[in-house]
C-alpha cells in the first residue's frame, strides 16, 4: 500500500520509518533556471510546486497514484507532469519550447510511448 503526499509527490510503503530508510538522491527542481536542491521523492521545489494550479497538481497527483497503483501505464503522468513544468516556466517568462516540443512527441506517439520507447 502506498501512501501520496500531493505536495511532495512521494510514495513510501505506509509502514516506512524514518531512520531505518536508506539515504535519498538530491536532485535540482525541474523548473529551468531553479537551482533549488529537492529529494528524489519530491517532483520540484515547494516554491514552484505551489505555482502550479490546482487543479494541475490534483491531475499531476491523480496520474501518478494511478500508475503507482497499475491501474494506468506511465503516460498519464508524463502528460500532467509536462504542463505542470510548463505551467511554471511560463510564469517566470522562462523559453518553454523544449518542453512544448517533448509534450507533443508524447501526446502524438503514444503507441510508442507506452511500448517504452523514448522520445
Amino acid at each position: 500500500m502506498f501512501v501520496r503526499s500531493i505536495h511532495t509527490l512521494e510514495a513510501q510503503p505506509r509502514n516506512a520509518a524514518g531512520p531505518e530508510r536508506s539515504a535519498e538522491a538530491v536532485y535540482i527542481c525541474q523548473i529551468p533556471g531553479c537551482t533549488q536542491t529537492i529529494l528524489s521523492r519530491h517532483f520540484m521545489c515547494a516554491r514552484h510546486w505551489s505555482m502550479v494550479r490546482a487543479e494541475t497538481r490534483a491531475e499531476v497527483s491523480h496520474k501518478l497514484n494511478a500508475w503507482i497503483s497499475g491501474m494506468d501505464n506511465l503516460y498519464p503522468f508524463m502528460i500532467a507532469r509536462l504542463k505542470a513544468i510548463i505551467q511554471v516556466g511560463k510564469l517566470h517568462g522562462e523559453d518553454m519550447c523544449n518542453f512544448e516540443a517533448r509534450l507533443l512527441r508524447v501526446q502524438s506517439n503514444r503507441e510508442e510511448f507506452e511500448k517504452g520507447r523514448c522520445l
